[in-house]
């Protein structure tokens, strides 16, 4: 059975939780950090309770979460990272999958380590190449626009 108010609202939980956590990162406020936490908590409990198709987005947003952590490993955020983009990509969600890589690239390109700034330009340009075979030209082009130090 189909419930286009709950596609809906699957949709817009995953994205109202990565917009608080842009919102986090740019203000420091924990409210929004809090409240991303709680997003991405309810679309966990839905993949428990069956909706299979949601792990990868769930996957992205742990990754997103941990890496916000101060004393976080930074290799281990990167195979949470590459987690959920390998999942969305076997689910056959290409758009996800290069949203994966993008933030992976963000986070590579804020990271102390050396290695993995260099690591950022593999995601960047992964991240190109699955929008435009999404079809998401601009959306590529953008990126390319933003991040020029790595095309």
């Amino acid at each position: 059975m189909f419930f286009p108010c709950l596609e809906s609202l699957k949709a817009r939980l995953f994205f109202y939780c990565l917009i608080c956590i842009d919102i986090y990162r740019q203000t420091g406020k924990r409210r929004h950090l809090r409240e991303a936490k709680k997003l991405s908590n309810k679309l966990g409990a839905l993949v428990k309770r069956g909706f299979i198709k949601l792990l990868h987005k769930y996957q992205i947003l742990d990754a997103e979460l941990r890496s916000l952590g101060k004393n976080s490993d930074a290799g281990s955020i990167l195979q949470f990272y590459n987690t959920a983009i390998a999942s969305s990509a076997k689910s056959g969600y290409l758009q996800d999958a290069a949203l994966a890589n993008l933030l992976c690239a963000q986070f590579c390109m804020t990271a102390r380590d050396g290695h993995l700034k260099q690591t950022a330009n593999l995601y960047f340009h992964k991240s190109v190449e699955l929008f435009c075979s999404w079809g998401a030209l601009e959306v590529a082009k953008s990126i390319k626009l933003r991040y020029p130090e790595y095309f």
